[in-house]
């Protein structure tokens, strides 16, 4: 959708923290070591009964989970235990060891299951090496037998090395689609529809997935983030994009309708001159004279706009001297303007 391009990432509202989120550090070195340590299992150990301190460490765990919803993490592959599973240390897994960020793994006929980030790893009569590099991504080395990676299905068979590439976290997949806008906005599009559906940048996803868009399509989808995030932190930018994309679509009725349903005080003058444009489309011209005229007389990045459309309006009602007026006045205070062409064509035309 063209509309006119916002500051939103420069302010310090919600919406620009939003658009400024920064990626998290990348973690020590070590680090990605210590969670295949502590997130190891076998499949077939038999289930404990919940101690005190399971409870405890369920809490625990659930703590931590809460704080990563809260804050963006590195994407890291690690190991978790199934449910039912017993959990327990790389050592004690028979054939298992940690050499400098290397994982050897050798199962027997007991199958032994390793889940990254992605995809389960699963080994059963097999020897298989697992190493993860700084940037994240994991390499498989099969010695004996095959890894079956599930749900993909990827098979690595003995004597075979693959690599699979780190996680995209949600921060930085944002900021990828941000980045592709420009230059290839078919690609920022379908990333953004596909964040749309997760929970981390919904708003802003359907948000920038209708800037890219035709008006009509663009007003789908602000109607979806309207109802969707009815109190969101870019509720007002949405609505005023609505609106813009509305008026675009000769949509004025409901144009107006959501125009009064927005409440942003600081953005007072440029709610008028929507609402005088949209009146000037509906044939209002005395009401859409009311709304311009102030804004024609003052100093904000709207009076430009408002002087065009008032002359017209004043020509429409009959008062060409008004006209006039207001085009002799356009010239004066915007003479590089860009409808400075146009206001002499008109005034030579009077």
């Amino acid at each position: 959708m063209n509309a006119p391009k916002r500051l939103v990432e420069l302010s310090d509202s919600p919406a620009g923290a939003l658009l400024r989120r920064v990626p998290a550090p990348t973690p020590p070195v070590g680090a990605v070591e210590r969670n295949w340590r502590g997130f190891v299992r076998r499949s077939e150990a038999p289930a404990q009964p919940p101690s005190r301190f399971a409870w405890f460490a369920a809490g625990a765990i659930v703590a931590g989970l809460c704080a990563l919803v809260l804050r963006p993490v590195a994407p890291t592959w690690h190991v978790i235990p199934e449910p039912g599973a017993q959990t327990v240390a790389l050592s004690d897994v028979k054939g298992a060891q940690l050499d400098r960020g290397r994982v050897h793994v050798r199962a027997g006929s007991e199958r032994v299951e390793l889940r990254t980030a992605l995809e389960v790893a699963v080994l059963e009569q097999a020897a298989a090496s697992f190493e993860i590099a700084a940037d994240g991504s994991l390499t498989v080395h099969v010695e004996s037998g095959e890894v079956v990676f599930r749900p993909s299905g990827t098979v690595v068979r003995a004597g075979e090395t693959r690599t699979f590439a780190a996680p995209e976290d949600d921060h930085a997949r944002f900021r990828r689609a941000l980045s592709l806008r420009g230059t290839d906005p078919a690609a920022a599009a379908k990333l953004f529809r596909t964040m749309a559906n997760e929970r981390t940048h919904a708003e802003v996803a359907l948000y920038e997935l209708a800037r890219l868009q035709e008006p009509a399509a663009a007003v789908r989808t602000l109607e979806e983030a309207r109802a969707r995030f009815p109190g969101g932190a870019l509720k007002a930018e949405v609505g005023i994009s609505l609106v813009e994309a509305l008026l675009a679509t000769a949509q004025h009725a409901r144009a107006l309708e959501v125009l009064d349903g927005i409440d942003a005080p600081e953005r007072r003058d440029e709610l008028e001159a929507l609402r005088g444009e949209l009146l000037r489309a509906e044939g209002r011209w005395a009401e859409a004279a009311a709304v311009l005229q102030p804004l024609a007389r003052g100093a904000s990045p709207f009076a430009e706009r408002a002087l065009v459309l008032l002359a017209e309006v004043e020509s429409r009602r009959g008062r060409i001297e008004q006209a006039r007026a207001a085009l002799r006045e356009y010239l004066a205070r915007f003479p590089n303007g860009a409808h400075a062409a146009a206001a002499r064509a008109s005034l030579g035309k009077f």
